[in-house]
């Protein structure tokens, strides 16, 4: 085998450009989910929030008040 076969060939510099492209695409795409991750997690916040709220405002009833209401058969 000759030297050459044994060596890894350099990349050309279009392969280098492209894999650089490739690259730049990739870490927008995880910047891009990164935010929309946050936007997610943000949105949760305030259902849980609003549905702390509607839990707050919403009467509840114990068991001792519901077996006055209702006779035991």
């Amino acid at each position: 085998m000759s030297q050459q076969n044994q060596t890894p060939q350099e990349p050309t510099r279009d392969e280098v450009i492209a894999w650089y492209k490739s690259q730049i695409e990739l870490a927008q795409l995880r910047a891009t989910l990164a935010e929309y991750q946050s936007k997610a997690v943000q949105e949760e916040a305030r259902r849980l929030q609003a549905l702390a709220v509607i839990a707050q405002l919403t009467p509840t009833t114990t068991e001792d008040e519901n077996s006055d209401e209702k006779p035991n058969t």
